[in-house]
């Protein structure tokens, strides 16, 4: 798994390989922040669902459906991420390839 330093890193080649590297580095490293920002506001969600849970457990009435479509959700953006990371290590690969001057 990498980290966000090791993306900073790989930024840092992609746009340094040439000019028109630079947007796409930065648009990657956004795409990961609000990645982020998206993941903080799930985990938000998921504590106010665990508290309907427990607050609602005792009428036995259980909001399945608003779990089901956290859960969803959350694995939307694991997917979203998983993609995302490819694509990262795709442009890193194609940066350093490019900067050795080697076909990749």
């Amino acid at each position: 798994k990498k980290t966000a330093e090791d993306h900073g890193e790989a930024f840092k080649r992609i746009a340094n390989v040439n000019p028109g590297s630079t947007v796409r580095a930065e648009e990657l490293r956004q795409r990961e922040r609000d990645a982020g920002d998206e993941l903080v506001a799930h985990l938000g969600q998921s504590q106010f669902a665990e508290a309907r849970v427990k607050q609602t457990r005792e009428n036995s009435w259980e909001p399945t459906a608003e779990l089901e479509q956290l859960r969803e959700e959350l694995l939307g953006w694991v997917t979203r991420m998983r993609a995302l990371q490819e694509e990262i290590e795709t442009c890193y690969l194609e940066a350093f390839y490019r900067e050795r001057g080697e076909p990749g």
